[in-house]
Order: C-alpha cells, then sequence, then structure tokens
C-alpha cells in the first residue's frame, strides 16, 4: 500500500517569492506484524482476582460507550451497560471487562440477546451470590429500551435484603 501525501515547506515558500511550493512525499504503510495485532486486539476473557473475606459488598460498574452492529442493517448500535453484582469469592478484573465488552463491537446482535449473555458469562467466571445488568440502549428511530437480566441463586436473606435495596428499577 502506499500513501501520497503533499509537504510544503516555509522555506521553500520565502525562496519563492512569498508563494508556497509542494511535493509529495511517499510513505509506505506497514501492516501490523501478529504479535502487534494480537496486543492491540480486544480479548474475549473476564479475569478476576481474590475478593477480600468478610464483608458482603455490592459492586457497580458503568460502562458509558458500549457499541455492537446491528443484526438487520449492520450500522452500530450505542448503550450504557451497567453491572452490579455481590461477589462471592471473586471480583471482576475491571481492565479485562472493559476488553471483553470491546469484543461486541463487530458483532451483530439483537439488543435482547446481549444482556443474558454478558451476564451469562459473568455468572460463570465469578460465581457471584447475586447478579444484575441493565442495558441502557440509545434511541434508534423512535425506541428507547431498557433491558435488565438478574442472577437470584441464593437463600442468604441478608444477601437478598442488599440485592433488594440495589437492584436496578426500570421506572424512576
Amino acid at each position: 500500500m502506499r500513501i501520497v501525501s503533499r509537504v510544503s515547506s516555509a522555506s521553500e515558500g520565502l525562496r519563492g517569492g512569498g508563494r508556497r511550493r509542494s511535493r509529495e512525499v511517499a510513505v509506505k504503510a506497514r501492516p501490523y506484524s501478529r504479535r502487534e495485532q494480537k496486543r492491540l486486539s480486544p480479548k474475549n476473557e473476564i479475569r478476576w482476582v481474590d475478593n477480600p473475606p468478610g464483608v458482603d459488598t455490592v459492586v457497580d460498574f458503568r460502562v458509558p460507550e458500549f457499541t455492537h452492529l446491528c443484526p438487520i442493517t449492520g450500522q452500530p448500535d450505542v448503550a450504557v451497560m451497567n453491572v452490579r453484582f455481590i461477589p462471592d469469592k471473586r471480583l471482576l478484573e475491571t481492565r479485562s471487562f472493559m476488553q471483553y465488552l470491546w469484543t461486541f463491537r463487530d458483532k451483530r446482535l439483537f439488543h435482547e440477546e446481549i444482556v443474558p449473555i454478558v451476564l451469562n458469562d459473568i455468572v460463570k467466571i465469578l460465581q457471584p451470590k447475586w447478579a444484575q445488568i441493565l442495558g441502557e440502549f440509545m434511541v434508534r428511530g423512535t425506541s428507547w429500551e431498557r433491558i435488565v437480566a438478574t442472577h437470584d441463586p441464593v437463600e442468604d436473606e441478608r444477601v437478598r435484603g442488599l440485592a433488594r435495596k440495589y437492584r436496578f428499577r426500570l421506572h424512576p
């Protein structure tokens, strides 16, 4: 691939009676090496760290720029993804979670498919006591969607009370 750009020089412009001259410079574009491609490509994995025992905490992530492709038109859709969970033994590693969400930018999925996929992956990796994901998909056409998926397997009343307190409310 060859990219040609025009470069003008101020010194050439001064010698030419105040008129700027431009010259063409050929720049050879080099593709990324496999190592660079691997480093730059988003990772489709969620990593975790150990949760310190003792206190039940509520973890809340808000990702304001989640994108994916519409399965019908191929146009990009934008959403705000909200993730809340009560961890058991594992905490979500933030950077790997962001890279995991970046993998959706090239996938053609309906809004209703994405939220359960993300929830199931989080539950499979972290095994939380309780988890809930809210996807707020931006207006396209005349519709605006809020989709919630919940994982609630715990029988512990203390955890259920925390879950009730921090549950996403669909109607303000």
